[in-house]
């Protein structure tokens, strides 16, 4: 690398991020990238102009509202945990994760709002 060492410890974090063919390009070149590129190499999911991110960050912000809390709080751990499962691991232990939410107030007001095409009464805690 440019200053004679290797990313070792962001490699961790970004690697997952980036893959092996970005990774590899941007850790052996210490090429600088924009915002954009950062989007289209999946490292990022969206770039916008700093005097619209204020707004953009607020659009984030609602649309993540609209889910419940508990299934909300549930998916972040989903996403962490899923990616460390084999396939074969990740059914066993999803199946009974989902059957719980779907079993609970939560999921059961969020089925009855799509059934009846309304808003959920999300409870907050």
């Amino acid at each position: 690398m440019r200053i004679g060492v290797i990313p070792a410890m962001i490699a961790v974090v970004c690697l997952p991020k980036l893959g092996t063919h970005h990774g590899m390009k941007l850790f052996l070149t210490g090429e600088r990238f924009t915002a954009a590129q950062a989007v289209d190499m999946g490292f990022i999911h969206r770039a916008v102009p700093a005097d619209k991110l204020e707004a953009a960050v607020q659009e984030e912000i609602d649309m993540i509202s609209l889910g419940g809390p508990i299934a909300i709080a549930e998916a972040k751990k989903l996403v962490r945990r899923v990616p460390q499962l084999s396939r074969e691991e990740g059914f066993a232990e999803t199946q009974p994760w989902s059957a719980k939410l779907f079993a609970a107030e939560e999921g059961a007001e969020g089925m009855a709002a799509f059934r009846e095409k309304r808003k959920p009464n999300w409870v907050k805690e």
